[in-house]
């Protein structure tokens, strides 16, 4: 219990010594207690520089499902939230990606029992790399719904902040999947925005050419503008946080766009121009 439920502590001198210690009671051990012949046959997979990998890769490898991850091993069923199933999860996901389209269900309900930050920015930030190219569109949607309820929203960085004992690969990983993520979202709102809002097809195809480059945005509008918008179950759940209601008498609203140092204003409504700032202008309207 105490070996599985701090796998990935800081203090990994002391973890070592926890296994050895455990280790070498099991080679001593020569009774008959089915629970620690079973850990005694079991014991590559609590060797620390490894074991979990070992384990994420042999289930994948029999064919069966993560959830029985618990009953390999021989110990209780609510150990699946320890931090030692992490990377096991992860090395199971990796062994069997190419069949995303099957898994992603399965994945989702591994990232709930499990419940852990950690597992769920590893993976998701893993799966959104994966699909983020035409074959799997169709699964975008469904990934997206599941980053912002295992994660949270990309518009908020504090979400996707690296953990702790994160490794260079996971940290990229983390920024790559929150970018990929924040594009996906971004293009959803353009095609929702200019169709809904504007009916305008000419500036609607140009901004979606430079959503790569769109870091964030924000709506300001009236009330009704964010009703409407809110009837689109494509972007439903991410209007609340990206639209600044404006007590007004005109109908117009404002999509502000962040690309590289500026800001960019583009109206819905004809006639008014569109405007660019430097983010640090003193010229800059202050958006507040």
């Amino acid at each position: 219990d105490c070996l599985l439920s701090n796998w990935e502590t800081k203090h990994q001198k002391s973890l070592e010594q926890l296994e050895q210690f455990i280790t070498k009671k099991l080679d001593n051990y020569t009774g008959n207690r089915n629970t620690l012949n079973s850990f005694k046959s079991n014991k590559r997979y609590f060797n620390t520089k490894n074991g979990d990998l070992i384990l994420g890769d042999t289930i994948a490898k029999l064919n069966r499902p993560i959830q029985e991850a618990t009953k390999i091993l021989g110990v209780p069923e609510s150990w699946f939230s320890y931090s030692y199933f992490s990377r096991v999860i992860v090395t199971y996901y990796e062994r069997n990606k190419a069949n995303i389209l099957n898994e992603i269900d399965n994945l989702n309900e591994v990232l709930l029992k499990n419940n852990s930050s950690i597992t769920s920015k590893r993976l998701v930030s893993k799966m959104i790399i994966q699909v983020n190219q035409p074959a799997f569109a169709t699964l975008q949607d469904r990934i997206k719904k599941i980053a912002f309820n295992q994660i949270g929203d990309p518009n908020n960085i504090s979400n996707w902040t690296a953990f702790a004992n994160a490794t260079e690969i996971e940290k990229a990983e983390l920024i790559q999947g929150r970018n990929i993520l924040n594009e996906w979202i971004t293009r959803q709102f353009i095609n929702v925005f200019f169709n809904v809002c504007i009916n305008d097809n000419r500036r609607k195809h140009f901004w979606l050419k430079y959503v790569s480059n769109i870091t964030s945005f924000k709506v300001y509008g009236p009330s009704f503008t964010k009703s409407i918008l809110k009837r689109d179950e494509r972007i439903a759940e991410y209007i609340d946080a990206r639209f600044e209601t404006v007590y007004s008498n005109k109908d117009a609203s404002a999509f502000i766009l962040y690309i590289g140092d500026y800001t960019i204003i583009e109206f819905s409504n004809d006639g008014y121009a569109c405007c660019a700032y430097k983010i640090n202008s003193s010229k800059r309207p202050a958006l507040n």
